[in-house]
Protein backbone atom coordinates (compact mmCIF):
# COMPACT_ATOMS: atom_id res chain seq x y z
CA UNK A 1 0.00 0.00 0.00
CA UNK A 2 1.03 3.60 -0.40
CA UNK A 3 1.08 6.12 1.82
CA UNK A 4 -1.69 8.26 2.55
CA UNK A 5 -2.08 11.53 1.62
CA UNK A 6 -3.13 14.12 3.76
CA UNK A 7 -4.68 17.49 2.33
CA UNK A 8 -4.30 20.66 3.12
CA UNK A 9 -5.36 23.21 4.67
CA UNK A 10 -5.98 24.58 1.03
CA UNK A 11 -7.51 21.37 0.01
CA UNK A 12 -10.32 21.48 2.79
CA UNK A 13 -11.02 24.77 2.34
CA UNK A 14 -12.08 24.42 -1.17
CA UNK A 15 -14.16 20.76 -0.50
CA UNK A 16 -16.10 23.15 2.46
CA UNK A 17 -16.26 25.92 -0.07
CA UNK A 18 -17.72 23.46 -2.97
CA UNK A 19 -20.28 21.81 -0.09
CA UNK A 20 -21.25 25.14 0.75
CA UNK A 21 -22.01 26.57 -2.93
CA UNK A 22 -23.83 23.53 -3.68
CA UNK A 23 -26.39 24.40 -0.59
CA UNK A 24 -29.75 25.86 -1.73
CA UNK A 25 -28.77 28.28 1.12
CA UNK A 26 -26.74 30.08 -1.17
CA UNK A 27 -28.24 29.39 -4.70
CA UNK A 28 -26.11 26.44 -5.53
CA UNK A 29 -28.11 23.23 -6.69
CA UNK A 30 -32.31 23.12 -6.18
CA UNK A 31 -33.84 20.15 -8.04
CA UNK A 32 -37.28 22.46 -7.92
CA UNK A 33 -35.43 25.02 -9.55
CA UNK A 34 -33.73 22.90 -12.12
CA UNK A 35 -37.31 21.06 -12.82
CA UNK A 36 -39.33 24.83 -12.78
CA UNK A 37 -36.46 26.21 -15.56
CA UNK A 38 -37.05 22.71 -17.54
CA UNK A 39 -40.49 22.75 -17.30
CA UNK A 40 -40.48 26.76 -18.41
CA UNK A 41 -38.26 26.07 -21.76
CA UNK A 42 -40.48 23.29 -22.13
CA UNK A 43 -43.55 25.49 -22.55
CA UNK A 44 -41.47 28.06 -24.24
CA UNK A 45 -40.86 25.08 -27.11
CA UNK A 46 -44.40 24.47 -27.27
CA UNK A 47 -45.17 28.34 -27.83
CA UNK A 48 -42.21 28.46 -30.16
CA UNK A 49 -43.89 25.50 -32.12
CA UNK A 50 -47.47 26.62 -32.04
CA UNK A 51 -46.28 29.86 -33.53
CA UNK A 52 -44.31 28.01 -36.03
CA UNK A 53 -47.42 26.07 -36.62
CA UNK A 54 -49.35 29.23 -36.94
CA UNK A 55 -46.68 30.50 -39.51
CA UNK A 56 -46.66 27.72 -41.46
CA UNK A 57 -50.57 27.91 -41.78
CA UNK A 58 -50.44 31.29 -42.90
CA UNK A 59 -47.90 30.46 -45.67
CA UNK A 60 -49.81 27.35 -46.73
CA UNK A 61 -52.95 30.30 -47.23
CA UNK A 62 -50.70 32.78 -48.63
CA UNK A 63 -49.79 29.93 -51.35
CA UNK A 64 -53.30 29.27 -51.95
CA UNK A 65 -54.10 32.92 -52.75
CA UNK A 66 -51.56 33.17 -55.21
CA UNK A 67 -52.47 29.81 -56.60
CA UNK A 68 -56.52 30.85 -56.79
CA UNK A 69 -54.56 34.50 -58.50
CA UNK A 70 -52.97 32.80 -60.53
CA UNK A 71 -55.77 30.63 -61.75
CA UNK A 72 -58.13 33.94 -62.01
CA UNK A 73 -55.19 35.08 -64.15
CA UNK A 74 -55.57 32.22 -66.64
CA UNK A 75 -59.05 32.19 -66.98
CA UNK A 76 -58.55 36.03 -67.50
CA UNK A 77 -55.70 35.53 -70.05
CA UNK A 78 -58.32 32.84 -71.24
CA UNK A 79 -61.21 34.59 -71.38
CA UNK A 80 -59.09 37.58 -73.49
CA UNK A 81 -58.20 35.24 -75.96
CA UNK A 82 -61.20 34.09 -76.47
CA UNK A 83 -62.34 37.44 -77.06
CA UNK A 84 -59.61 38.25 -79.64
CA UNK A 85 -60.57 35.52 -81.27
CA UNK A 86 -64.49 36.34 -81.53
CA UNK A 87 -63.54 39.81 -82.42
CA UNK A 88 -60.89 38.65 -85.50
CA UNK A 89 -64.04 36.37 -86.39
CA UNK A 90 -66.40 39.24 -86.34
CA UNK A 91 -64.19 41.83 -88.33
CA UNK A 92 -63.84 38.78 -90.62
CA UNK A 93 -67.72 38.75 -91.23
CA UNK A 94 -67.80 42.24 -91.22
CA UNK A 95 -65.37 42.34 -93.92
CA UNK A 96 -67.14 39.60 -95.69
CA UNK A 97 -70.24 41.23 -95.42
CA UNK A 98 -69.12 44.57 -96.50
CA UNK A 99 -67.43 43.26 -99.64
CA UNK A 100 -71.14 41.38 -100.45
CA UNK A 101 -72.85 44.28 -99.53
CA UNK A 102 -70.51 46.18 -101.52
CA UNK A 103 -70.62 43.91 -104.82
CA UNK A 104 -74.24 43.14 -104.31
CA UNK A 105 -74.66 47.45 -104.53
CA UNK A 106 -72.54 47.21 -108.06
CA UNK A 107 -75.14 44.55 -109.41
CA UNK A 108 -77.95 46.73 -108.04
CA UNK A 109 -76.36 49.61 -109.93
CA UNK A 110 -75.74 48.09 -112.53
CA UNK A 111 -79.18 46.88 -113.25
CA UNK A 112 -80.40 50.21 -112.45
CA UNK A 113 -77.85 51.80 -115.21
CA UNK A 114 -79.14 48.87 -117.67
CA UNK A 115 -83.04 49.23 -116.57
CA UNK A 116 -82.03 53.25 -117.50
CA UNK A 117 -80.40 51.89 -120.62
CA UNK A 118 -83.30 50.20 -121.56
CA UNK A 119 -85.91 52.89 -120.64
CA UNK A 120 -83.74 55.51 -122.22
CA UNK A 121 -83.83 53.49 -125.59
CA UNK A 122 -87.44 52.75 -125.86
CA UNK A 123 -88.61 56.08 -124.33
CA UNK A 124 -86.66 58.04 -127.70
Amino acid sequence: MGDLITPTEDDTRHIGQSIINQSPAVGGYRPNASAAAFEASAAAFEDSAAAFEDSAAAFEASVADFEAAAAEAAADFEAAADFEAAAAFAAAGFEAGAFAAAAAFAAAAAAFAAAAAAFEAAAF
